[in-house]
C-alpha cells in the first residue's frame, strides 16, 4: 500500500513538473521579440489627446455662461440672504414677546403656524432655485460637450486617427507626449464656432 502512495506521488510530481515547464518553459519568442511585437501595433495605432479642462477655460462660450450662471447664483444667493434675515428678524420678535408673556397662546400658535409656513416656503425656494441652476449647468455641459465631440469625430476623420482621448482633472491619463495634444486645435475650432 505504501509503495503504491509512493508511486502516485512521484507520478503527480512529474505531471505538475511537465505542466509547469509547458506553461512556463521557454516560448518559440524572445522577450525582445514580444516587445518589438508591442512596439510594433502600437505604432500603427495612431491616437491623439484633448485637455478638457484647457477646453473649458480657454473657451470664450463656455466662460461667458459659467459667468452668467455664477451671477445667477450670487444673485438667488443674495435674495434667499435677505429673505433669511427678514424671517430672523420675525422669529426673534416672536421670541421676545413669548418671554416677555405679550402675547396669547392662540396668537402664540397662529404666530408659529405662520412662521413654519414661511420656513417651508423659504427652504422650497431655496432648493428650487439650487435645482433649476443645476439642471441649466448640466444641460450646458452637455451641449458643450457634444460639440466638442462633433469636432473631434470630424478631426478623427480628417487627420486618421483611431482614438482621441480627453486628459484633464480626474482623467486616467496621468502624461502623455505633448506632440500628441490637440487641444490647440480643437479650442480654435470651438471658439470659431461660437463666433
Amino acid at each position: 500500500m505504501k509503495n503504491a502512495l509512493l508511486i502516485l506521488n512521484i507520478l503527480l510530481l512529474l505531471a505538475v513538473g511537465y505542466l509547469f515547464m509547458d506553461k512556463f518553459g521557454s516560448s518559440s519568442e524572445t522577450p525582445a521579440q514580444d516587445e518589438q511585437n508591442a512596439v510594433e501595433t502600437a505604432s500603427a495605432i495612431k491616437i491623439a489627446f484633448v485637455n478638457i479642462d484647457t477646453l473649458q477655460a480657454k473657451s470664450t462660450d463656455f466662460q461667458a455662461k459659467r459667468a452668467e450662471l455664477e451671477k445667477r447664483q450670487a444673485d438667488a444667493e443674495k435674495a434667499l440672504e435677505t429673505r433669511g434675515k427678514s424671517f430672523q428678524r420675525e422669529l426673534a420678535a416672536y421670541q421676545k414677546k413669548i418671554q416677555s408673556g405679550n402675547i396669547t397662546p392662540k396668537e402664540a400658535q397662529e404666530t408659529e403656524a405662520r412662521l413654519a409656513r414661511k420656513e417651508q416656503e423659504f427652504n422650497a425656494e431655496q432648493e428650487r432655485l439650487s435645482r433649476e441652476l443645476l439642471q441649466e449647468t448640466d444641460a450646458f455641459n452637455a451641449a458643450f460637450t457634444k460639440r466638442v465631440k462633433e469636432h473631434l469625430e470630424n478631426l478623427k476623420a480628417e487627420l486618421g486617427y483611431d482614438a482621441i482621448i480627453m486628459t484633464g482633472l480626474g482623467s486616467p491619463v496621468l502624461v502623455y507626449s505633448p506632440e500628441f495634444d490637440i487641444t490647440d486645435k480643437v479650442l480654435d475650432l470651438v471658439n470659431k464656432e461660437e463666433k
